[in-house]
């Protein structure tokens, strides 16, 4: 018989349909995978889904910010979309809700705006979801095309609901005429001609109180009882002292306005006095806003002060003036009863349309580009792709947590981080450089500088107990108390600072335990002396058993045959601590070592924040701290920001030096 009928004779029988149709095997590795049409598309596809992601997490690109201006204040856009899907509050800023409060806005449309954000990030969610289906074999890139047509078509409604809501704000918008609304306002005359203001002292840094008499001039107590609930954001104090006053007449006002109210003590501010000679009428006005023909109007771009918005309770001035006429009437003129809010389309609204059609048009594409799956075709991905899916999230993460916040080195080139970031409010380099003008802060970085680096220091030479601790642990020969150790010392670890300044306090305070037991009055928790030993022995404390964990894992991979050859060597328990689990955990030492050294501007902030008190702060005012409360307390974000860039590039100066410094040393490092 002929062989070759032989061999078509034991061929099995294949259909049609089997022959003409490319079959997807992950094990085909040296076949060589040629590019088509539909590939490309992916390509295109898959970088769409990565900048609509990146997107999400921008504030540009926020379509639901509408609304530029309400109650005369820019509307700085700081939200991206992810956040206003997330809160609500981050749509309806201060100056809307002030606007929704007195009437000037319904606030029912801006939860049809919310839920909207909240359908676009779901539909961006969708869509990556797509992308990564998209990697598979031909069946799972026809699953993500549909998917991919769903998250479009879901990201088109949640436009379409903004869209919605934009060409409905004309209805929204409810103006009325300046009116004057009713405030309790109440102004006598003091007996007393002293009165008290504060002053920048140049020396300090700060503004220092002092007091002055004017035996010629009369000093009169104005107080402001708002009992309306709604806030007065922008005002006037209207003082009728007649035709032909002399506005030079007015001595002072009193820069400090006291805000009786809960979270409120003194606020720094300034003021304006205009006199109108035709009603005869004299304004006070907050420094950012002034009465021109009547009407009040604000002069600056930035955000509102506190001393702009009288909420519920009492504001008093100290007002010191001459020739106030007996009997003068004094009222409150609200301008934020004029309430405007301007708007505009969003641009970020456009992009995500453009972004919604793109992906469907796309998908649709790709479902007569790819080739149709098989019947037998199950859903497969090679096992490349599966590793990359699984390690996705973590890329998220720190995409999210690492890269994302650097876009906010930005605020160090401007003037205020309240203000919008445009070219007006641009300043360059002006905040490195106040950094270091001004004596009185240039002294208090040195300082905190100084007890960074003690930290640091104080931590990198006790960064060998961890190991230590892990080494002699390893020769405890009882497994329980091994492990009754090891259990013990690691959960301080997981007890929070606020916590462990709790235990503090009850041991050493002046009623605590100490004192108790041993006799005494002193609260060492107040004394600033030894400061930085005592914070390093409670970090150890914490953190000592939690670090040795990965030496005790280090010290598990060490071959035991080592040891079995010592000990027939007549090597002692010492000796083989001395020459083998040491020389085995020193690379693991170094590459903790580099890391530490690369985080020695990084002592965190939460261990000094709550042991810090009058009398122990400056010695525990490390970096962290220092940026913590620039940007909070003194209400100074670009400085904050300036000294929040430097740390990061020297820490990563300090990286690479001690990478280097560890290659040339022992051959090996890092990276």
């Amino acid at each position: 018989m002929d062989e070759t009928k032989i061999e078509n004779q034991s061929e099995p029988n294949v259909s049609d349909d089997t022959q003409t149709q490319p079959v997807y095997t992950a094990s085909k590795k040296n076949t060589k995978h040629v590019r088509g049409i539909g590939d490309y598309v992916f390509i295109v596809l898959r970088a769409l889904i990565i900048l609509l992601v990146c997107s999400m997490f921008f504030a540009a690109f926020n379509p639901a910010y509408i609304f530029t201006k309400a109650n005369g204040n820019s509307i700085n856009n700081i939200s991206s979309v992810f956040t206003a899907a997330l809160s609500k509050s981050s749509i309806v800023v201060n100056d809307i809700s002030n606007a929704i409060t007195k009437g000037v806005l319904d606030a029912a449309p801006f939860n049809t705006l919310h839920i909207a954000c909240i359908i676009i990030v779901l539909a961006i969610i969708v869509i990556a979801g797509a992308g990564c289906v998209s990697v598979g074999n031909n069946r799972m890139k026809h699953l993500a095309t549909k998917i991919a047509v769903g998250g479009g078509l879901l990201l088109l409604i949640g436009c379409f609901m903004v869209n919605s809501f934009y060409n409905g704000i004309e209805g929204m918008i409810h103006t009325s005429d300046s009116t004057e609304t009713s405030y309790q306002v109440e102004m006598k005359s003091q007996t007393n001609k002293f009165t008290s203001t504060y002053l920048w002292d140049e020396a300090s840094g700060t503004y220092v109180k002092s007091d002055y008499a004017y035996n010629d001039s009369a000093v009169y107590e104005i107080v402001i009882t708002n009992n309306s609930g709604i806030d007065l954001v922008g005002w006037a104090l209207e003082i009728n002292v007649g035709s032909g006053y002399d506005i030079n007449d007015v001595k002072k006002v009193n820069q400090w306005f006291s805000l009786q109210q809960l979270s409120r003590g003194e606020t720094k501010y300034e003021y304006n006095v205009s006199y109108n000679e035709e009603s005869g009428i004299l304004y006070i006005t907050p420094d950012d806003y002034e009465v021109k023909d009547g009407v009040l109007v604000k002069t600056t771009d930035a955000a509102v002060t506190d001393a702009s918005t009288i909420k519920a309770g009492t504001l008093k001035i100290t007002f010191i003036a001459e020739n106030i006429p007996e009997g003068t009437e004094v009222s409150v003129y609200d301008g934020a009863a004029t309430s405007t809010v301007e708007y505009a389309y969003p641009k970020g609204l456009t992009l995500y349309f453009v972004f919604a059609i793109l992906v469907i048009v796309l998908a649709i594409a790709l479902e007569f580009l790819v080739p149709k799956a098989l019947h037998s075709e199950g859903y497969e991905m090679e096992t490349q792709y599966q590793l990359f899916l699984m390690f996705l999230p973590f890329i998220l993460l720190i995409f999210a947590f690492s890269y994302l916040p650097l876009y906010g080195w930005r605020y160090a080139f401007y003037q205020d981080a309240n203000s919008p970031l445009t070219g007006d409010n641009f300043v360059g380099f002006y905040w490195f450089k106040t950094l270091f003008a001004n004596s009185t802060r240039r002294a208090r970085f040195f300082r905190v500088m100084i007890n960074t680096f003690a930290m640091s220091g104080l931590g990198l030479i006790t960064s060998w107990l961890p190991m230590a601790f892990a080494i002699f642990l390893n020769e405890v020969k009882s497994t329980k108390f091994k492990r009754f150790v090891q259990t013990f010392s690691t959960i301080p670890n997981f007890i929070s600072w606020v916590l462990i300044y709790g235990i503090a306090f009850a041991l050493f305070n002046t009623n605590g335990l100490w004192n108790s037991v041993f006799g005494g009055t002193s609260n060492a928790l107040q004394n600033p002396d030894h400061m930085w030993l005592k914070m390093l022995a409670w970090g150890t404390w914490k953190g000592i058993g939690w670090s040795a964990i990965i030496y005790i894992s280090g010290i598990a991979g060490i071959d035991q045959q080592l040891y079995e050859a010592a000990s027939i060597d007549g090597a002692d328990r010492f000796q083989r601590m001395w020459n083998i689990t040491l020389p085995g955990l020193l690379p693991t030492y170094v590459v903790m070592l580099v890391m530490q050294i690369a985080g020695i501007l990084s002592n965190g902030m939460d261990q000094y924040l709550v042991f810090s008190n009058t009398f122990t702060s400056e010695p525990l005012e490390v970096l962290d701290l220092y940026v913590y409360k620039v940007a909070f307390e003194d209400n100074l974000v670009p400085l904050s920001t300036v000294v929040g860039m430097g740390k990061s590039v020297i820490s990563i100066v300090l990286f690479f030096a001690a990478n280097s410094a560890a290659k040339a040393i022992r051959g090996n490092g890092i990276v």
